[in-house]
């Protein structure tokens, strides 16, 4: 079972701002990642996300993926080896 996918904070900001308006590609990558995986964050990832797209929406929806355990916190210090690391562009 993975721990979930970790997802760059300007990602999880484009995403806040489609789920406030037009749903478009970063909406759905994003809700299917959330609803078939989730998300891997460590301390550090979430200052990131709080610092780009921390207004109360961002707020309510990452409570709200806590509370359902779509997000889960990793160790800070696990590195992804090679097979485990995969960039989408």
């Amino acid at each position: 079972m993975t721990e979930g996918i970790v997802v760059d904070a300007n990602i999880i900001s484009s995403f806040i701002e489609e789920e406030k308006g037009e749903h478009k590609d970063v909406y759905f990558i994003i809700t299917a990642i959330k609803n078939k995986y989730g998300f891997a964050i460590n301390n550090i990832i979430e200052q990131e996300w709080r610092n780009t797209a921390g207004n109360e929406f961002f707020k309510y929806w990452f409570d709200d993926a806590l509370i359902h355990e779509k997000i889960r916190y990793v160790s800070e210090t696990k590195k992804l080896s090679k097979p485990e690391k995969k960039e989408i562009a």
